[in-house]
């Protein structure tokens, strides 16, 4: 969709790289939402996609995810979830055992999925998005693990 576009229709807001972005946010929650709460990727997605529109955070219209990035990535990691904890098992084990703290293993199966599947994107981008949705959440060496993983997972992946 064009910016004149994005503009132009009140439902979508923010630039190309601000929707990416958020989708990259959103779908890290909804996979958390999923793994954690027990949901189906649908309803989630659903929620996402169609209820959330147009929220408000701190007196700003929230940005608009890019639904096709969004759904792409939370089907995705559903679907490839057996792969990814394979190809993460050498550099972080405690992903595959399940000793790891759940968004925290959510953020590095998005970031996985992302490097294996979407190769038209360099891997320094989409390690930077998941270090930057990391720091969201986290304020200590969690950022230095996910970095250390994604960037361990492009290195044998690309």
């Amino acid at each position: 969709m064009s910016s004149e576009a994005s503009q132009s229709n009140p439902q979508v807001r923010g630039s190309k790289k601000a929707r990416r972005s958020a989708a990259r946010l959103a779908a890290v929650q909804s996979i958390y939402a999923i793994d954690v709460g027990e949901l189906s990727a649908s309803h989630v997605i659903d929620d996402v996609l169609v209820n959330r529109q147009g929220q408000m955070l701190e007196d700003e219209e929230m940005v608009t995810p890019d639904g096709v990035l969004y759904k792409k990535i939370v089907h995705g990691v559903q679907q490839q979830r057996d792969n990814l904890l394979e190809i993460t098992e050498g550099p972080c084990p405690r992903l595959k055992s399940g000793e790891l703290e759940p968004l925290l293993a959510c953020i590095i199966l998005a970031g996985c999925f992302e490097l294996l599947m979407h190769e038209d994107v360099d891997a320094p981008i989409i390690i930077n998005e998941y270090l930057n949705i990391t720091h969201a959440f986290y304020g200590g060496q969690e950022a230095k693990m996910v970095n250390g993983v994604l960037d361990s997972v492009a290195k044998v992946l690309r």
